[in-house]
């Protein structure tokens, strides 16, 4: 009988360091998306302020082998750092990953921009679910 309790004990206990660590590994992610995105946002208005726009663009990820560095070139964004004259933003990392549709996805009219991600946990002000920094602000 004391051999099922202390199992049961260990069983509850086990339960509750996994949870725990799910949680605690789901703010990490977010914690980093948050930090990305302004690293972005930085990256942009000082674009912005070279070259009178944002980069003109539709539906890109940013992160992935071809959108890794923000530079003052026509694209903006690109690959590497050939034909960059100054480097705004160097090696922006892929959104961490939980699902396929973790990603930054970037888009602008050369006026205006988008940068969507999405938050695991509510953290910042901001709720579980689908975000738009814009160059006013995180929504």
């Amino acid at each position: 009988m004391e051999i099922l309790i202390v199992v049961l004990i260990v069983g509850v206990l086990a339960a509750v360091g996994i949870i725990t660590l799910l949680t605690a590994n789901a703010k990490s992610r977010d914690i980093q998306r948050l930090s990305d995105v302004r690293q972005v946002q930085n990256a942009l208005e000082l674009y912005f302020y070279n070259r009178n726009a944002f980069p003109i663009a539709n539906n890109i990820i940013l992160g992935g082998d071809d959108y890794k560095v923000l530079c003052d070139s026509a694209s903006g964004f690109q690959s590497g750092t050939d034909e960059c004259g100054k480097i705004f933003l160097n090696q922006l990392l892929a959104a961490p990953a939980r699902t396929a549709d973790d990603s930054y996805v970037y888009s602008s009219d050369g006026q205006t921009y988008s940068l969507t991600f999405i938050l695991e946990k509510a953290a910042d002000g901001l709720g579980t679910g689908e975000h738009v920094a814009t160059q006013n602000g995180v929504q």
